[in-house]
């Protein structure tokens, strides 16, 4: 009994201190269509949290993309 109360206080601690925020990362590499193309991206949320996204066109085969 005392070792499924403590299970189920664990995952309980677990599912309240999970993520708060979540800010998914966008793939801009198919949106990079030829060579020289650059696209930047940036956001802020009401939790003080921002988030930046830069990819640019190496080749028309090739793109790298930072966060």
């Amino acid at each position: 009994m005392k070792q499924n109360n403590f299970i189920s206080g664990f995952l309980i601690f677990l599912m309240m201190t999970s993520c708060c925020v979540y800010h998914p990362q966008t793939i801009d590499i198919p949106l990079i269509k030829k060579k020289n193309d650059l696209r930047v991206d940036a956001g802020i949320s009401f939790v003080p949290a921002v988030h930046a996204t830069i990819s640019y066109g190496l080749t028309n085969k090739i793109a790298i993309q930072a966060f």
